[in-house]
């Protein structure tokens, strides 16, 4: 019942090739088609085809991507993350 999208600050705009929106502020997007699900366990194991794959130009440097520059969030565990600049956040 929370609209986790306003809570983030995140922008939505139309994706290039789905109906789903992507997040404006993400650095990739991979648009994809669903092709099978497989149970696996207690899981589900989504196999898709990818339409359509985009990222933010700037953030790449010889071919690699400049991880400082993006400054990646990075799940560790529960409501602990880190950025890749070595920044801890513990989420509420």
């Amino acid at each position: 019942r929370v609209d986790k999208v306003k809570l983030a600050g995140f922008t939505m705009r139309p994706a290039k090739k789905v109906r789903p929106p992507i997040i404006e502020q993400c650095i990739g997007h991979l648009e994809c088609k669903v092709r099978n699900a497989v149970e696996v366990g207690e899981s589900t194991l989504f196999v898709a085809e990818v339409l359509e794959a985009y990222a933010d130009e700037s953030l790449f440097s010889a071919g690699r991507w400049n991880v400082e520059k993006a400054n990646l969030l990075l799940h560790v565990a529960s409501k602990l993350f880190l950025t890749s600049s070595g920044a801890v956040i513990r989420a509420q």
